[in-house]
């Protein structure tokens, strides 16, 4: 399976949104959402997980994910053409 994989997509984009909605803290911050029984993602996915930690490493473990390989030094440059 390659990363074209439509379950594979449909994992990464519910772990990014999964980053933006867990909660800062709390009880709430370590309980996964509920799920109904018929439901295929009802296996709960290591990525999918919550990760403890504040509202603060929560943005930054987002960040890393969205800007890694990312090359900071590469610049558009104007055509001169």
């Amino acid at each position: 399976m390659g990363p074209s994989c439509p379950v594979f997509l449909s994992f990464t984009k519910l772990s990014l949104w999964w980053l933006l909605l867990t909660p800062a803290g709390g009880e709430e911050a370590k309980r996964p959402p509920p799920r109904a029984p018929g439901d295929p993602l009802s296996s709960p996915s290591p990525t999918a997980l919550p990760q403890g930690g504040s509202h603060t490493e929560t943005e930054d473990r987002l960040f890393k994910h969205l800007f890694r390989g990312y090359n900071r030094w590469a610049r558009p440059v104007p055509n001169t053409s």
